[in-house]
This record gives C-alpha cells, sequence and structure tokens, in this order.
C-alpha cells in the first residue's frame, strides 16, 4: 500500500507541474516517550494546486509495536478545498481514504487550519476516523498542532503535538 501511495504521489507530482504552487513534506522519523520508546512516526506529503485552493495530500503513519501492542502502519490519501482565507489564516476541508494494517479501511474527514506570519507559521488538523470495516474503530485526532519557525530557506525548527481519541 505504501509503495502504491509513493506511486500515486509521483504521478501527481509529474503530471501537473504546472499548476503546483507549492510541496511540503513534513517528516517526523522519530518521537520518542519519556521512557525512550519509539511510539510515532510519520511522513506527510502536501501539493497545493491553483494557488492554494487545493490541496492534494499522502500520509504515511507508522506506530512500532512492543510487548504488547503490534505494529500500525497507515496509508492515507486524499485532498480538500480552501473554503475561507483572510490574510495569513487558511481553512481547508479535507477528506482521505486510509488503508491500516489487517485490511482496515477507512474514511476521514478533517479541517486543517494553517496560518504564516513573517517567519513564523502554524497548523492545526482536526481528523475524523470513521471506520469502513468492522476490524477497524472509529476515533478522533488531532495532529499536528504546531508551531514552526523559518530558520534558512525552506527549513524550520518548531514544536508539534497530537492527540488520539478512541470512540
Amino acid at each position: 500500500i505504501f509503495c502504491i501511495g509513493i506511486a500515486v504521489t509521483l504521478l501527481l507530482w509529474r503530471a501537473a507541474p504546472a499548476l503546483a504552487q507549492k510541496n511540503f513534506i513534513d517528516v517526523r522519523p522519530v518521537d520518542i516517550n519519556s521512557d525512550g520508546n519509539v511510539k510515532y512516526r510519520i511522513f506527510i506529503y502536501d501539493r497545493l494546486f491553483s494557488d492554494g485552493k487545493f490541496i492534494f495530500e499522502a500520509v504515511h503513519l507508522r506506530l512500532p509495536g512492543d510487548d504488547t501492542v503490534a505494529d500500525y502502519n497507515e496509508l492515507a490519501v486524499g485532498g480538500g478545498y480552501r473554503l475561507y482565507k483572510r490574510g495569513a489564516f487558511q481553512l481547508y476541508g479535507l477528506a482521505h481514504v486510509g488503508f491500516a494494517t489487517a485490511h482496515q479501511k477507512y474514511l476521514q474527514p478533517a479541517a486543517l487550519t494553517q496560518f504564516t506570519s513573517g517567519k513564523w507559521a502554524g497548523s492545526a488538523l482536526v481528523q475524523r476516523y470513521i471506520a469502513l470495516t468492522n476490524n477497524a474503530a472509529s476515533a478522533w485526532l488531532v495532529d499536528p498542532a504546531e508551531i514552526q519557525y523559518a530558520i534558512a530557506g525552506p527549513v524550520s525548527i518548531g514544536a508539534s503535538a497530537y492527540l488520539y481519541r478512541p470512540n
């Protein structure tokens, strides 16, 4: 599934260079808890079209397992439309289809907010996981809620938080 997502991403990237405005990659290769265990890995690719009115997104999430929980992998692909823009603030409505470990499938409607001001930027995503298969569970996700500061060109540093709440 991950290879399909990469292939779709590359196809869209190569097929519409004249329409594209910006590409964003969010890579969080490791999130370590207070015990020193890796709990979270994510790769997000966003591409904006038509001056940011439309967005395409591909996400790969991995939650490494441990002695009590199995590994979890998810690929979600989708897109959205900018619903509101005022100054540096934007609001998008999004929808993804997610494919996860053990053939779980989800519909993932979401709202994304973004702002920029000088070298500062922030965003928040609120997403609903709607189970499409019996072996999947519906849930709420806030990921990321983040703030960033541009240190050199497209490279930024910042802080990010997430919240997951099953039904």
